[in-house]
C-alpha cells in the first residue's frame, strides 16, 4: 500500500513516501535554505482518548516539526497493543507512548524477541480504574460479580484488570468481560448496555458530564487502591533506534516532554490544540478529562511541577523502577525475572 503525505515548511515542498500502512513513513524535506532533513515518524496510539492530548501537542504548537520530525499516528486499541506494535515495526521509526508494566511483561514472555526501550517517563501514578453509574450497585471490586463489564482487549486497562480479579479473588467466570473499544465504553455505560467499564480514570471527567445529561451521576474507583503498582508511563522506541539514531530519538522526548509540559502548565492551551486537531471532541469534556488526567496519570499539576523543566520531568527513578519491575513480576506470576536496568534509559532526559 502506497501513502503519500506533503509537509508545508515555510513554503509547499512537494515529497514522496512509501510505506505500509502501519509502518514508518520516510520522508526527506529540505527546506529552501536549512539544509535540515525531517524524518517521517509513527507514533502509535492506544485509544484516541483525551489523556493523549500531550502527544498531538507538538503537533498544533509544531515541536516536532522544530526537532526534525513529522509523526503520523495509527491509532489501535489499547496501550499494550500500541507498544507491541512498536515493537514489531520493521522500520524502526516509531514509538508509542507505553509504559514499564508492560515491558516488564513482554520482556518476561518473549525474552528471545524483545527489542523495546522506555526513554522518557511521563507519568507517576497508575491510571486504569473501573467506572460505573451510581444506581449500578457498585461500590467495590466484589460488587463485581455477577456483572456485565467492558474493556478492549488486549489493551493495557484489560491487562490491569485481569490481573486485578486474580488479586481480589474473583474468577473471571463470575463476571461478564464485553470487548468494547474505547470510542465505544461511555455509550456501552451510559446505554445500560454495560455495568462497569475499564479505562483510565481520567475518563471520568467528561463521563460525568454526558451522564448528567441523563440524570445520572459517575462513580469509580482505581486500581492502584486495591494493591496493584503504578505503571511507569513514558516513551517506548525499539532499543536499535536508540542505538543507530540517537539523534531521531532525541527529538522524539524533546517534542513529546514538552508537549507534556504545555499540558501541565496550560491546560486549558492543552485542550484547545487537542479539539483544533480533533474535531469530534469537546473542549468541555477534553479539558475536564485532562484535569482529570493530572491527578489519576501524569502526578503533577501547575503548581507541584515547580521549577522541573520538561526534561527532568521526564527522568525516571531507579528505585522507582525497579519497584514497578517487581510488583509486575509478582502479579502477573512472571515466571522469568527481567532486569529493570534493560527496561529504560535516561540517556535523552534530565536528572532534576
Amino acid at each position: 500500500m502506497v501513502s503519500t503525505r506533503v509537509f508545508a515548511v515555510s513554503l509547499v515542498i512537494a515529497i514522496l513516501a512509501t510505506a505500509a500502512a502501519t509502518s514508518a513513513v520516510f520522508l526527506t524535506v529540505y527546506p529552501p535554505g536549512s539544509g535540515k532533513q525531517v524524518v517521517g515518524i509513527t507514533r502509535y496510539v492506544g485509544g484516541l482518548t483525551t489523556d493523549e492530548a500531550p502527544a498531538y501537542v507538538p503537533q498544533a504548537e509544531r515541536y516536532y516539526l522544530q526537532n526534525g520530525i513529522d509523526v503520523t499516528p495509527v491509532i489501535l486499541s489499547g496501550t499494550s497493543a500500541a507498544v507491541q506494535a512498536v515493537g514489531a515495526d520493521k522500520t524502526g521509526y516509531a514509538f508509542a507512548l507505553g509504559d514499564l508494566l508492560d515491558l516488564t511483561v513482554d520482556a518476561a514472555q518473549n525474552p528471545n524477541t524483545f527489542n523495546l526501550i522506555q526513554v522518557a517517563g511521563t507519568g507517576r501514578v497508575n491510571p486504569v480504574g473501573v467506572l460505573f453509574l451510581t444506581t449500578s450497585g457498585i461500590h467495590g471490586p466484589k460488587d463485581l460479580i455477577g456483572k456485565t463489564v467492558g474493556s478492549p482487549f488486549g489493551s493495557l486497562s484489560f491487562r490491569m484488570f485481569s490481573a486485578f480479579l486474580t488479586l481480589e479473588g474473583i474468577s473471571p467466570s463470575q463476571i461478564t468481560i464485553q470487548n468494547i473499544g474505547f470510542s465505544a465504553l461511555q455509550d456501552a455505560l451510559l446505554g445500560k448496555k454495560v455495568d462497569a467499564i475499564v479505562q483510565f480514570a481520567s475518563a471520568s471527567g467528561s463521563l460525568q458530564q454526558n451522564a448528567a445529561k441523563l440524570g445520572e451521576t459517575v462513580n469509580f474507583f482505581k486500581l492502584s487502591d486495591f494493591g496493584m503498582p503504578p505503571i511507569g508511563s513514558g516513551i517506548v522506541v525499539q532499543k536499535a533506534l536508540v542505538q543507530n539514531h540517537p539523534d531521531v530519538v532525541k527529538a522524539i522526548v524533546n517534542a513529546t516532554l514538552n508537549g507534556y509540559y504545555l499540558c501541565i502548565k496550560n491546560p486549558q492551551r492543552c485542550a484547545q490544540d487537542f479539539v483544533n486537531i480533533n474535531a469530534s471532541f469537546d473542549y468541555n469534556g477534553t479539558f475536564s478529562d485532562w484535569q482529570s488526567s493530572l491527578i489519576f496519570e501524569v502526578g503533577y499539576n501547575a503548581t507541584t511541577i515547580g521549577n522541573l523543566t520538561p526534561l527532568k520531568f521526564g527522568w525516571m527513578n531507579a528505585t522507582t523502577v525497579q519497584g514497578i519491575v517487581k510488583a509486575s513480576t509478582q502479579i502477573f506470576n512472571l515466571t522469568r525475572s527481567v532486569d529493570p536496568t534493560t527496561l529504560y534509559t535516561n540517556q535523552f532526559v534530565q536528572q532534576p
